[in-house]
């Protein structure tokens, strides 16, 4: 994703380029469509692909507009997007005022977080998301997200509500382990990375939810959270906050990632494999 911006200021359309990093060559190219796409509002903060190794002609890419309150969807076979809406991808207003450390801000920053289960019988999966200004977590099948002809007046109801993570569990970014079934996410206020378990079928509340890791020095402002292919967790860490409302001090640490393997994050929690 290239969001077209240098130092906060727009020099060209948002787009989105695919590169085979095996022939280290680009092989597409997708520039957003101004007014239907993005405005001057939008901040691209997130991105999630879905494409299986059997056909990636058929890839799908879910960009999460965390300024617009949208989703963009983008078909890699047709090369064209088309735009969800909905409330739950709005953000709370009880839930926009952040401390971390010091540093106190409010922000009304909308739909970040984006994590995909496996694929489910009927080859789609679930997208679990929330946004950042909230405590809520909601899912939706890819499916609904993937019917760029769908009325979503009359689909209102494909999206479903998780559950609440509890007071201060304001969340960026998320990432699903797909053989656990584990979703990781980041606590923003309280410095921290919680967990929960999809495969257990337990409701979305606080007694399911576990925390794998808390610390206000290292762990302050965990801004992404990944799993990859090999099962380990990333966690990056910084201190955005403070440079952008206070002081960033040069002679400390300001960024940190962490990794560790997935099955050593969740052991003795509520996460943990049945």
């Amino acid at each position: 994703m290239d969001s077209g911006e240098v130092e906060d200021k727009r020099e060209k359309p948002p787009s989105i380029q695919v590169y085979d990093l095996r022939q280290h060559v680009q092989i597409g190219f997708f520039q957003l469509k101004e007014k239907t796409d993005y405005t001057e509002e939008s901040i691209f903060s997130n991105m999630m692909v879905d494409v299986t190794s059997a056909n990636c002609e058929d890839a799908y890419v879910y960009l999460a507009d965390s300024g617009h309150n949208h989703m963009v969807v983008y078909n890699y076979r047709s090369n064209d997007s088309h735009i969800i809406h909905h409330n739950y991808l709005h953000f709370d207003p009880l839930f926009g005022d952040f401390t971390m450390g010091d540093v106190n801000f409010q922000w009304q920053t909308g739909i970040y977080g984006m994590s995909l289960s496996p694929l489910t019988r009927d080859n789609f999966r679930v997208m679990y998301f929330h946004p950042l200004a909230s405590t809520m977590e909601f899912a939706v099948t890819t499916k609904v997200l993937q019917n760029r002809s769908l009325d979503f007046s009359r689909s209102n109801f494909d999206f479903k509500v998780m559950g609440s993570r509890g007071p201060g569990s304001q969340s960026a970014a998320s990432s699903l382990d797909e053989e656990t079934g584990v979703i990781f996410y980041s606590l923003l206020v309280r410095s921290g990375v919680g967990c929960w378990n999809t495969f257990r079928g337990e409701e979305y509340n606080e007694k399911s939810l576990g925390l794998v890791a808390e610390d206000n020095t290292t762990l302050n402002y965990p801004m992404d959270v990944r799993v990859d292919r090999n099962g380990i967790l990333w966690v990056l860490s910084n201190k955005l906050p403070a440079f952008l409302y206070s002081n960033l001090k040069p002679d400390e640490v300001n960024i940190r990632i962490f990794k560790s393997l997935v099955r050593n994050a969740i052991k003795g929690t509520v996460c943990d494999e049945m």
